[in-house]
């Protein structure tokens, strides 16, 4: 988001809502768009017919969109981003003049000793936490990219304003 000008070209590595958004985004504005994603399925968490619409309307809309892809590798040739990867079976180049990576996110949990307080993380390691932002300690609460709500700017912000100095708590784990 920080880029001095439009980029004529565009690896977008990642098949999920913020690389499809952002992918789109420079599409629409006239860059040419490849994505790249790991799953066989764009937005793999949702039903195959709505991830085959969507690929077909990226498609549509003139972004290059591959499934079922391998990323092996990323450098730089003479000014250009070369992404290697696998794709039904054999290597393949993506060169563009910039590559955007949006492979997710992983909380930063380790070393807080969650566990010595009780407080419960899911099996990638975010914090669970309640519609009140409350972890399964009753007296910690949790904020932010860190926990197992949706990573979206604006969902952190609201929860950051749901924890207020009134409660009570031990802690408070914002990490973004």
């Amino acid at each position: 988001m920080s880029l001095s000008e439009q980029p004529r070209s565009l690896v977008v590595v990642g098949g999920r809502f913020i690389a499809l958004e952002l992918g789109q985004m420079f599409a629409r504005f006239g860059t040419a768009v490849t994505i790249l994603q790991r799953s066989p399925r764009l937005i793999p968490e949702h039903e195959p017919d709505i991830a085959d619409a969507l690929a077909a309307s990226l498609r549509d809309e003139g972004l290059t969109v591959h499934t079922g892809v391998e990323v092996l590798n990323l450098r730089e040739d003479a000014g250009v981003k070369v992404v290697t990867a696998r794709l039904d079976g054999r290597d393949q180049e993506f060169r563009a003049e910039q590559v955007l990576m949006a492979t997710g996110r992983t909380p930063n949990t380790e070393g807080l000793r969650l566990d010595e307080l009780g407080v419960t993380r899911d099996r990638h390691g975010f914090i669970v936490v309640d519609d009140r932002l409350q972890t399964s300690h009753p007296h910690v609460y949790a904020a932010g990219d860190v926990t197992n709500r949706p990573k979206l700017v604006y969902v952190a912000a609201a929860s950051g304003r749901m924890i207020s100095p009134s409660r009570r708590a031990i802690s408070m784990i914002a990490l973004d």
